[in-house]
């Protein structure tokens, strides 16, 4: 302690004894202020461990469900136009938007309908 701290304590012993019981009083509220502080923040962490595990999960499924998109397009487009639609599929064009494969679905391009 520096020499002002222990001139402003006071001389009287009881005195001196309510400060350093309101201190240690005060140290335990701060720590048990802390630890609850910690707890939420391991909470939050855990909430967050979850969120990104649901979100990576997601991310799977749609990207599951995009290949599942890919392999209709292209079984469609195979029925659709054949032999051709390999080629198609290896130039990387997919062939005509999904509103023409709908109205293209009862006759092959090039043939009236």
């Amino acid at each position: 302690m520096d020499d002002a701290a222990v001139h402003s304590l006071p001389d009287d012993p009881r005195l001196l004894k309510t400060l350093l019981i309101e201190h240690h009083e005060r140290i335990a509220q701060l720590q048990e202020q802390t630890q609850r502080i910690e707890l939420e923040n391991q909470q939050i962490k855990l909430e967050i461990e979850r969120i990104e595990s649901l979100r990576s999960h997601q991310i799977a499924e749609l990207e599951l469900d995009k290949l599942r998109l890919q392999q209709q397009l292209m079984v469609a487009m195979k029925k659709l136009y054949g032999p051709r639609a390999d080629r198609l599929a290896r130039t990387g064009r997919h062939g005509p938007d999904a509103a023409g494969l709908c109205e293209g679905a009862g006759s092959p391009p090039g043939r009236s309908g």
